[in-house]
């Protein structure tokens, strides 16, 4: 009886640190969001995908598929399977219509 309420304690302190992880994942996700949407608007993104990859660091692959030329909104969607960062689904879907229609992304 001890080892079993010992197991869902241990159950229910995993799920609540999962939790707190995602939640925190989700606000540098909007963090990083926000930070990108305004160097996009002052016109300098180079410094926002230095920016970015600093604040979301496993937002590696991301920067390197823009550097590398590859898709940036796959790379954007493997991103947001991650536990909270599942904003970054819209991100992939502005950015690859941006791309396909050759404008860029507009910021109001």
């Amino acid at each position: 009886m001890l080892a079993s309420a010992g197991l869902a304690g241990l159950v229910l302190w995993r799920r609540h640190r999962a939790t707190r992880n995602a939640r925190q994942v989700t606000a540098r996700v909007l963090e990083t969001c926000d930070l990108l949407a305004g160097e996009l608007a002052a016109g300098t993104p180079r410094r926002a995908r230095s920016r970015g990859r600093g604040r979301l660091a496993r937002a590696r692959p991301v920067v390197e598929a823009q550097e590398l030329g590859s898709s940036v909104p796959e790379a954007l969607r493997r991103l947001a399977a991650l536990p909270g960062a599942g904003d970054l689904r819209l991100v992939a879907a502005a950015w690859q219509v941006a791309h396909r229609s050759g404008t860029g992304l507009a910021l109001r």
